[in-house]
């Protein structure tokens, strides 16, 4: 079983365990609190496991395993971080200041891990056209420098305060949240773009095969042709072979058959004479 099977096991359990636990402390109020408390532990590990399975996804495509790896370390110590602030009696012995230190530690930890967790999956696309480059490149800046602010305000870092005077840091914070969590939808939702025009490019261009009518050289018999495979003159049974070259773009490789423009449709490259039909 893969590492990803694993996690995704191991999720699905924790969820079935909250969403029991949670039913219990509705329907038995004498489970309360007990009942809240698993809810809790579960959903926590349920949102870690979460995490550990997406990184398990990108190091099976073979993507920064090293930072991936790490990442879901980070999982685990937050998950365990977690599980201490839900059972570890801190209200009773009065340690208050303790379960805000492991507070903002469990806060710290998952939001690196999820930052390098939103990293290895932008790693996973591959672009192709410029667009999409830049735009994963400004989400995946927009990632850490929410961590790098969070981090900052979390922790009451000296200047601080100057830095994000007033209520600026929580707009800073809140723009790159909202430019983050858009750069993550949109690079996929780009990428899946830049495959369907590649795909429509591909549908428009010459078949695989194509009918060419010649004459045959020896006996003069005109005659149709299928370009790409052996063929043989149905008059002298000459041997013929008839391959057609697809013009294409020479930045891109879109396809430019049947196409007459100045410049690509794909990336805008100026082609000298226009786009040409295919020739053999």
């Amino acid at each position: 079983m893969s590492m990803r099977a694993r996690f995704l096991w191991v999720f699905i359990i924790a969820l079935a365990i909250a969403a029991l636990s949670a039913t219990l402390a509705l329907s038995m109020p004498v489970l309360g609190q007990l009942s809240w408390d698993v809810f809790g532990t579960s959903l926590i590990a349920a949102g870690c496991l979460l995490g550990a399975m997406l990184d398990a996804i990108v190091i099976e495509r073979g993507r920064l395993r090293p930072l991936m790896l790490l990442s879901i370390i980070g999982w685990a110590v937050a998950c365990l971080l977690g599980w201490t602030l839900v059972w570890y009696p801190f209200d009773a012995i009065g340690a208050y200041e303790a379960q805000e230190l492991i507070g903002k530690i469990t806060l710290s930890v998952s939001l690196v891990a999820g930052a390098m967790t939103a990293v290895g999956l932008l790693r996973l696309l591959r672009p192709r056209t410029e667009l999409v480059r830049v735009v994963r490149v400004a989400t995946e800046t927009c990632c850490g420098a929410f961590v790098v602010v969070s981090l900052l305000v979390l922790w009451e870092v000296f200047l601080t305060w100057w830095l994000f005077p007033g209520e600026l840091e929580s707009r800073v914070m809140s723009g790159l949240f909202i430019c983050s969590v858009a750069g993550l939808l949109g690079t996929p939702a780009l990428r899946a773009a830049e495959i369907a025009r590649r795909k429509d490019a591909a549908e428009s261009g010459l078949p695989m095969r194509v009918g060419v009518e010649l004459t045959c050289p020896r006996c003069g018999l005109a005659q149709t042709v299928r370009s790409g495979a052996e063929a043989a003159c149905s008059g002298c049974g000459l041997s013929i072979r008839v391959e057609v070259e697809e013009p294409q773009c020479p930045a891109c490789g879109y396809s430019l058959a049947r196409l007459d423009a100045a410049a690509c449709p794909e990336c805008g490259e100026r082609l000298p004479g226009g786009g040409e039909d295919a020739g053999m």
